[in-house]
């Protein structure tokens, strides 16, 4: 409804939720907003990112953490309920199942 951008070389995991939108308003303000997913992202199985989240390149989400607001800062591991910072400068690589095998 409002938008999702998901960058390149973006790892998701199963029974993960893009929530752009809330289908409600609690005192008039803005019921949703669009997402913003970067470059090189892994997103484990279980997460919630709700509407007008931010997450940028590099970074890495704990499986059944909820994503709540902007993050700015790259190359992040983000956990909790709300997800938050848990360590800095984490790297991980991209590997496409299928080029593993060819």
């Amino acid at each position: 409804m409002r938008g999702l951008r998901i960058g390149e070389r973006c790892a998701i995991g199963w029974n993960t939720h893009f929530l752009d939108e809330n289908f409600h308003q609690l005192h008039g303000q803005v019921s949703g907003a669009r997402i913003e997913v970067g470059d090189d992202v892994w997103i484990g199985s279980g997460v919630t990112v709700l509407p007008g989240a931010r997450i940028p390149d590099g970074c890495v989400v704990a499986a059944n953490a909820t994503v709540v607001g902007v993050f700015d800062e790259p190359r992040c591991l983000l956990a909790g309920l709300p997800a938050r910072v848990i360590r800095r400068d984490v790297e991980w690589e991209y590997e496409h199942p299928i080029e593993r095998t060819v």
